[in-house]
């Protein structure tokens, strides 16, 4: 593997275990600009890149982040999976429950853990969701709307029902 070629594509926003697969060259090589693995990915679709074929071993996955290619801070694994996958903090935030429509099921493991003691749920992680400032408002204004027997009109509020 061109080690250049590798640094270029994680530049760009490519994953770094997706930048040192051969599948992901041979279908650039091929001008399909994408992988030519049929069903692979990383914990972000709650697999641990299955059809990997490439330097890392799947020991050494935990070692480093699959996003970056950085020192792992993290381990993460797929639930109904012993296959752990580095994650550094920096790309941590990629697994924030807000980030997502259906959170990933997996696992997170924190350095130096034993036996799994340290192994926690995203939610757990991250602890409970805080509202926004925009949902804040919005309730703060729907209780007082409820308070003095107006409608409530959430077009009103972005200043669409004003003539």
């Amino acid at each position: 593997m061109d080690r250049r070629r590798i640094e270029l594509a994680v530049a760009s926003g490519m994953a770094f275990v997706c930048a040192t697969c051969r599948k992901y060259w041979q279908g650039v090589d091929r001008g399909l600009g994408h992988c030519t693995g049929q069903r692979c990915g990383s914990p972000l679709k709650e697999m641990v890149f299955p059809e990997y074929d490439g330097i890392l071993t799947p020991e050494r996955f935990a070692n480093w982040c699959f996003a970056c290619g950085a020192k792992s801070e993290y381990g993460v694994m797929v639930h109904g999976s012993t296959q752990l996958c580095g994650v550094c903090n920096r790309h941590l935030v990629l697994f924030h429950p807000r980030n997502h429509k259906r959170v990933p099921n997996v696992l997170l493991r924190s350095p130096g853990s034993v036996n799994g003691a340290s192994t926690v749920t995203i939610a757990r992680f991250f602890g409970p969701q805080k509202r926004t400032f925009a949902e804040e408002v919005y309730e703060v204004e729907k209780h007082y709307a409820d308070k003095e027997g107006r409608p409530f009109d959430q077009d009103q509020q972005d200043g669409e029902g004003e003539t």
